[in-house]
């Protein structure tokens, strides 16, 4: 997690992969469920249905172990696009252009390949 849990019912836009909230941090769920009815977007991306999928306004199936490709076709979408703050990473984080080199290989239609996730759903989750 990369939030504060107070944080979370304040969120716009929540994308949990991998996790099941609802079952194993049910205090954590509470908050990210306020952030629903407060408007936020809740995604899910699980190589199973839960109960925290249930809750969520998307759930896209993944296979197992392909996590890591998935973030990197998001990058590769949101570098494309220029979806990022380049004024934020230039101040704050340290050796992000290695990582907008390695997420150009990670096109949607390739990341799709490995994860099962359509191409189209990986642009629409990174926009």
């Amino acid at each position: 997690m990369s939030n504060h849990i107070g944080d979370m019912m304040f969120s716009k836009y929540i994308l949990i992969i991998g996790a099941n909230p609802a079952v194993n941090h049910p205090v954590s769920m509470v908050h990210i469920l306020r952030a629903k009815e407060r408007g936020a977007k809740l995604v899910c991306i699980d190589p199973h249905f839960s109960k925290t999928a249930a809750k969520s306004d998307e759930f896209h199936r993944i296979r197992s172990g392909t996590d890591i490709a998935f973030v990197y076709g998001l990058l590769h979408v949101i570098i494309k696009e220029r979806l990022y703050d380049e004024q934020y990473l230039k101040e704050r984080v340290y050796g992000y252009e290695s990582i907008m080199k390695e997420a150009e290989k990670f096109t949607p239609q390739e990341v799709s390949d490995i994860t099962g996730i359509p191409a189209d759903s990986i642009i629409h989750i990174a926009r």
